[in-house]
């Protein structure tokens, strides 16, 4: 029998024939219930936005081709935010590399410049020096104090600086520099100005997922008074276009989970398909990557059941069951589960990866589905470790819980799934993910400190749960406070070397278009657990107004 549930209430079941009571942490249900499946896809609509896009292409590419110095950054700065760059990309990589050759040819450019070229050339990959910052230190090594009232290049460094790596002493401290001057003078500033300067203290562009500040950024370029007409024109129609793009594939999505009927087979689990829908978009926003983006969600919704059924409702003898049934890998395992919400979760995830298989064949990628199994097996092996630690309070190293957490984050598995979607990737592509690259290692690291910075509070269960900050804790002393401090200072130094590690790429194997979504992902973190909230479970403060401001309302053009 069933006992009803609220939040940190007991359920009674039945466990091979035995009432197990368990203490449920049930969550609130979607925020969006089934907003998206009544949506109706207009392709003559579609059509015509598409018309227009072709036509504004032609004359944003000649503009491009023309700017050059500050107007060209600024340019390739806006397309960028405005998620239309990709209709360009052959042409900014080309004005980008002009630009990098001829960098000390250009020595004379305002902070703001300077900081914007840095910026563009870095995260596109180039390796590029902070040299050019030196003129902006006084005889102390220190800022100058005149720029702290330089408002727009304070913003333009203060971007710039996330993107710093070890021994770039000038960065370090302008992000202190910036952050504090913009702070100290927001209240005076006057909108739209306040706004984006708020905006960017939260939302840096090269921390967070820029897909899901795209409304604010054309609403920005909007109030810009320098703005180009057409610029902005192509960047309108295209949301519109994509936003369509986006609610179908939702629709699609939300047909397909409604028929399986998990979300009340097993009430314990967080039913986020709209969160799990923005975990694809990190994987490629662009409109040809639908594929990608619908494969991600799903999945995501089907590794939901599995992780929650393990942090939020399995004992430890059914976590060691259910694990070796998944090691097992057979739907002759089904049967032999002791709980009929094992079974759910277990067949659910049997028949996802069936319908996967038969994806994977069609495309002729069907050599991903051994790993793809392989990799699962891992991420449950390495949630049964999370779970004996909490449930038998035992203290692993912490160094030794962030290695298990790189196979529990399913970052591996994930990216094993993309392939099978993505054309250019290979096999290759998947010894290279499997290979613990530093890239990797490096966004698994950033995703788990900051998505623990957010959620560790509230997994203790006022202290009668383990979590990693106890590890971190017990190995290095200090305070729960002084550990939140370790946290992000060691987030910070995992960004510098994923930074480095980022530019390092370019003389790799792999495609942008491949390794791209691996720092995506580390973005994703940054916008999902931003101020330290878990927006992934509790979306509705933070997290829920970027998703309506992408997903809700067209732009009136």
């Amino acid at each position: 029998m069933e006992a009803v549930m609220v939040e940190g209430s007991p359920m009674t079941t039945s466990s091979n024939g035995k009432e197990v009571q368990r203490l449920i942490t049930t969550f609130k249900p979607s925020m969006w219930k089934d907003i998206f499946s009544t949506f109706s896809f207009d392709n003559q609509v579609q059509e015509k936005y598409l018309k227009e896009i072709e036509e504004l292409k032609k004359e944003v590419r000649s503009t491009l081709m023309s700017a050059t110095h500050r107007k060209l950054f600024d340019l390739i700065d806006n397309l960028e935010r405005m998620g239309i760059a990709y209709h360009f990309e052959t042409e900014i990589e080309d004005k980008l590399k002009q630009a990098h050759a001829s960098l000390e040819e250009e020595d004379d450019y305002d902070l703001f410049t300077t900081a914007l070229r840095f910026r563009l050339l870095r995260q596109h990959r180039y390796h590029v020096s902070c040299d050019p910052f030196a003129k902006f230190v006084d005889q102390d090594n220190k800022l100058k104090e005149s720029l702290s009232s330089d408002i727009e290049g304070l913003l333009s460094l203060f971007e710039a600086s996330h993107l710093r790596i070890h021994n770039e002493d000038v960065l370090d401290e302008a992000i202190v520099f910036t952050t504090h001057h913009l702070n100290r003078m927001m209240p005076q500033l006057e909108s739209p100005l306040k706004e984006e300067v708020k905006h960017a203290l939260r939302y840096p562009l090269h921390k967070c997922l820029g897909i899901l500040s795209l409304r604010f950024h054309i609403d920005r370029y909007e109030n810009d008074k320098s703005r180009d007409e057409v610029v902005l024109r192509l960047g309108q129609v295209n949301f519109n276009y994509m936003q369509n793009i986006y609610m179908n594939e939702l629709y699609e999505i939300t047909t397909w989970w409604n028929k399986l009927q998990m979300t009340s087979k097993v009430p314990y689990f967080r039913d986020r398909l709209v969160e799990c829908y923005m975990w694809g978009l990190a994987y490629h926003f662009e409109p040809e990557y639908a594929p990608v983006r619908v494969l991600i969600t799903k999945y995501y919704m089907t590794a939901t059941t599995v992780d929650d059924t393990y942090d939020n409702y399995a004992t430890l003898e059914e976590i060691e069951l259910f694990t070796q049934a998944i090691d097992r890998w057979s739907e002759d395992e089904i049967d032999q589960l002791p709980d009929e919400y094992l079974k759910i979760v277990y067949k659910g995830l049997m028949n996802f990866t069936e319908e996967f298989r038969r994806d994977a064949e069609e495309r002729g990628k069907g050599y991903v589905i051994p790993y793809f199994i392989e990799e699962m097996k891992r991420a449950t092996q390495g949630y049964a470790n999370e779970q004996r630690w909490i449930m038998k309070r035992e203290m692993p190293s912490f160094e030794e819980y962030m290695v298990n957490s790189r196979v529990t984050s399913l970052m591996y598995v994930t990216y094993v799934a993309v392939v099978a979607v993505i054309e250019s990737a290979t096999k290759e592509t998947v010894d290279w993910a499997l290979s613990d690259s530093d890239i990797f290692v490096y966004t698994n690291d950033i995703g788990r400190l900051i998505d623990d910075l957010a959620t560790h509070r509230r997994e203790r269960k006022d202290g009668t749960m383990l979590t990693s900050m106890d590890y971190y804790m017990n190995e290095y002393g200090g305070t729960m406070e002084e550990g939140e401090a370790a946290f992000r200072k060691l987030m910070e130094e995992k960004w510098k070397l994923m930074n480095a590690a980022w530019v390092d790429t370019i003389n790799g194997k792999e495609s942008k278009e491949i390794v791209v979504q691996v720092l995506d992902l580390a973005r994703i973190c940054g916008t999902l657990y931003g101020d330290e909230e878990d927006g992934f479970t509790y979306p509705e403060k933070n997290f829920a107004p970027l998703v309506a401001a992408l997903l809700m309302n067209p732009i009136h053009i």
